[in-house]
Protein backbone atom coordinates (compact mmCIF):
# COMPACT_ATOMS: atom_id res chain seq x y z
CA UNK A 1 0.00 0.00 0.00
CA UNK A 2 1.02 3.46 -0.74
CA UNK A 3 2.27 5.63 1.81
CA UNK A 4 3.02 9.06 1.61
CA UNK A 5 5.93 10.53 2.42
CA UNK A 6 6.11 12.37 5.59
CA UNK A 7 7.22 16.61 4.63
CA UNK A 8 10.56 17.28 5.74
CA UNK A 9 10.23 19.45 9.38
CA UNK A 10 12.24 22.70 9.29
CA UNK A 11 13.88 23.56 12.82
CA UNK A 12 12.82 26.37 14.63
CA UNK A 13 16.81 27.45 14.85
CA UNK A 14 16.87 26.86 10.90
CA UNK A 15 14.21 28.90 10.00
CA UNK A 16 15.34 31.68 12.68
CA UNK A 17 18.70 31.69 11.04
CA UNK A 18 17.15 32.24 7.41
CA UNK A 19 14.89 34.54 8.83
CA UNK A 20 17.38 36.83 10.01
CA UNK A 21 20.85 36.09 8.28
CA UNK A 22 19.37 35.31 4.91
CA UNK A 23 22.14 32.40 4.55
CA UNK A 24 20.87 29.18 2.88
CA UNK A 25 19.61 26.81 5.00
CA UNK A 26 19.97 22.39 3.54
CA UNK A 27 17.47 20.82 4.59
CA UNK A 28 18.00 16.90 5.53
CA UNK A 29 15.74 13.80 4.98
CA UNK A 30 16.86 11.17 6.43
CA UNK A 31 20.51 12.16 6.71
CA UNK A 32 20.35 13.27 2.78
CA UNK A 33 20.09 17.00 2.03
CA UNK A 34 17.18 17.02 -0.14
CA UNK A 35 16.20 20.67 -0.41
CA UNK A 36 17.52 24.42 0.37
CA UNK A 37 16.03 27.37 1.40
CA UNK A 38 17.78 30.12 -0.28
CA UNK A 39 16.54 34.01 -0.72
CA UNK A 40 14.52 35.13 -3.77
CA UNK A 41 17.32 37.26 -4.25
CA UNK A 42 19.58 34.32 -4.25
CA UNK A 43 16.77 32.18 -6.45
CA UNK A 44 16.33 35.09 -9.07
CA UNK A 45 20.49 34.30 -9.66
CA UNK A 46 20.27 30.78 -9.36
CA UNK A 47 17.48 31.39 -12.38
CA UNK A 48 18.59 33.80 -14.84
CA UNK A 49 22.33 31.63 -14.63
CA UNK A 50 20.34 28.55 -15.45
CA UNK A 51 18.01 30.69 -18.54
CA UNK A 52 21.62 31.60 -19.53
CA UNK A 53 23.21 28.51 -19.64
CA UNK A 54 20.50 26.78 -21.77
CA UNK A 55 21.06 29.86 -24.10
CA UNK A 56 23.88 29.27 -24.25
CA UNK A 57 24.11 26.01 -25.27
CA UNK A 58 21.43 26.45 -27.35
CA UNK A 59 23.47 28.91 -29.23
CA UNK A 60 26.72 26.23 -29.92
CA UNK A 61 24.23 23.63 -31.13
CA UNK A 62 22.63 26.16 -33.62
CA UNK A 63 26.14 27.19 -34.53
CA UNK A 64 27.11 23.44 -34.50
CA UNK A 65 24.28 22.15 -36.84
CA UNK A 66 25.23 25.46 -39.45
CA UNK A 67 28.15 24.83 -39.82
CA UNK A 68 27.28 20.72 -40.42
CA UNK A 69 24.48 21.67 -42.85
CA UNK A 70 27.18 24.28 -44.75
CA UNK A 71 24.96 24.85 -47.55
CA UNK A 72 22.41 27.55 -48.41
CA UNK A 73 19.48 28.07 -46.40
CA UNK A 74 15.90 26.41 -47.02
CA UNK A 75 13.12 28.44 -47.94
CA UNK A 76 9.63 28.54 -45.84
CA UNK A 77 8.30 26.54 -49.09
CA UNK A 78 10.71 24.11 -48.58
CA UNK A 79 10.78 23.06 -44.81
CA UNK A 80 6.78 23.13 -45.23
CA UNK A 81 7.43 20.75 -47.62
CA UNK A 82 10.17 18.76 -46.25
CA UNK A 83 7.92 18.59 -43.30
CA UNK A 84 4.52 17.27 -44.97
CA UNK A 85 7.08 14.62 -46.60
CA UNK A 86 7.99 13.58 -43.53
CA UNK A 87 4.66 13.44 -41.63
CA UNK A 88 3.50 11.64 -44.88
CA UNK A 89 6.08 9.17 -44.10
CA UNK A 90 5.90 8.74 -40.41
CA UNK A 91 1.93 8.27 -41.05
CA UNK A 92 2.58 5.63 -43.50
CA UNK A 93 5.07 3.64 -40.50
CA UNK A 94 3.37 3.99 -38.11
CA UNK A 95 -0.72 2.96 -39.17
CA UNK A 96 0.28 0.60 -42.37
CA UNK A 97 -1.46 -2.30 -42.18
CA UNK A 98 0.98 -5.52 -42.08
Amino acid sequence: MYQPERPARISRRSQTAFRYTGEPVIVEKQGIPSVALVSLGDFDILERLRQEKATGNFARLAGQAAREAAGPESSEEEIVESVKRSREELYRDRYARR
